[in-house]
């Protein structure tokens, strides 16, 4: 495999006033999209404190300094297309709860979130991500609330019936698959089947070991960790992960994969070739979304009519600039204006 590009941020460079040029198309370009994203939705929450004793209790303590909330897992996904000038419909179901209260306001200060496709239930609980940050962060811990409840008939048949308005209108869709209820095989295939006959790309990132629901979709995104879960195996090299990304391209009809690789980038794969791209040199402050930001760029790539190869540098650069970002980040054009590489000048 070929030797990956070399990458910096630099304040300014030569080339400066052309990137910021590149930008502004892309944003003008982007401004006119819609996207799609569906799945589940999470809020992420960051508290910093201090770890104590109490003795009369005889119990460690956390004394909370201060805290941030943040759209997270699907949010996050359709956060990071809005962040990029997109129009996002965003679609799932949540509790009706103040996790989920939090999270809307969040969403609709972004401006361009659509929020009409979000469905409320009494009796399901917003997944909550609640990571706590002790002693300058030299401890940490996630507290989870998670839910595993399926649809209801009734709540599938309510959500497909909202998402089928916006179909007609849409540049791509994304399915962001946590495991935590939402996606189900009838929702997946009905989506998959529309988006192929409509010539809308369908993209995917999921937590599943079994992907058969998400045959016929454009791409899957799995991480390095769930790509090894689903071939069952270590892969030792490039080229053993290339085959095995092929095998499953080929069983479930896709038309390429791309394995996230975290701060060290990715690697597109399709039948005839592969593309990888690294992070490299890259300052890494927090990993955590940046998938999320990886699929997002991907997405808007696409939906601009990049081939795979150019979206998926869109979708590298975004995630290699919020990885240099604190807690669960977005990336916007201005954030890519920082770029300076070689790679942001090969998108035109």
């Amino acid at each position: 495999m070929h030797d990956s590009k070399k990458e910096t941020f630099l304040a300014s460079s030569d080339n400066e006033p052309k990137r910021i040029r590149k930008c502004e198309v892309m944003l003008n370009q982007t401004k006119m999209k819609n996207i799609l994203v569906l799945g589940d939705l999470m809020l992420d929450e960051y508290i910093k404190g201090k770890v104590g004793f109490s003795s009369n209790e005889g119990v460690e303590t956390f004394k909370i300094k201060k805290g941030y909330k943040f759209p997270g897992g699907t949010a996050n996904v359709a956060a990071n297309v809005a962040a990029m000038g997109a129009n996002v419909y965003l679609a799932g179901v949540i509790g009706n709860d103040e996790a989920a209260e939090k999270l809307i306001r969040i969403l609709e200060k972004t401006g361009n979130v659509n929020t009409d496709l979000l469905i409320r239930e009494d009796n399901r609980r917003t997944t909550v991500r609640t990571r706590l940050y002790a002693n300058n962060c030299a401890n940490k811990i996630r507290v989870d609330i998670d839910t595993k409840k399926r649809l209801s008939k009734s709540t599938e048949i309510h959500l497909l019936d909202l998402v089928f308005e916006k179909l007609p209108n849409l540049d791509c869709i994304i399915i962001s698959d946590y495991r935590q209820g939402v996606v189900n095989r009838n929702l997946a295939r009905w989506m998959i089947k529309y988006a192929n006959k409509n010539n809308i790309p369908i993209l995917v990132d999921t937590k599943r070991k079994s992907l058969s629901l998400y045959e016929g979709a454009t791409a899957l995104f799995p991480n390095m960790l769930e790509f090894t879960k689903i071939v069952g195996k270590e892969l030792e090299t490039d080229e053993e992960l290339v085959v095995s990304a092929r095998e499953i391209i080929q069983t479930l009809n896709l038309n390429y994969l791309v394995v996230k690789n975290g701060a060290e980038g990715g690697l597109l794969i399709t039948e005839e070739m592969y593309f990888q791209e690294s992070s490299n040199k890259t300052k890494i402050v927090s990993t955590i979304g940046a998938g999320d930001s990886l699929i997002a760029g991907f997405a808007i790539g696409l939906a601009l009519g990049y081939s795979p190869v150019d979206a998926f540098k869109l979708g590298i650069i975004t995630a290699t600039c919020a990885v240099k970002k604190e807690y669960t980040s977005t990336v916007t054009f201005e954030d890519i204006k920082q770029y300076s590489n070689n790679l942001l000048e090969t998108l035109f």
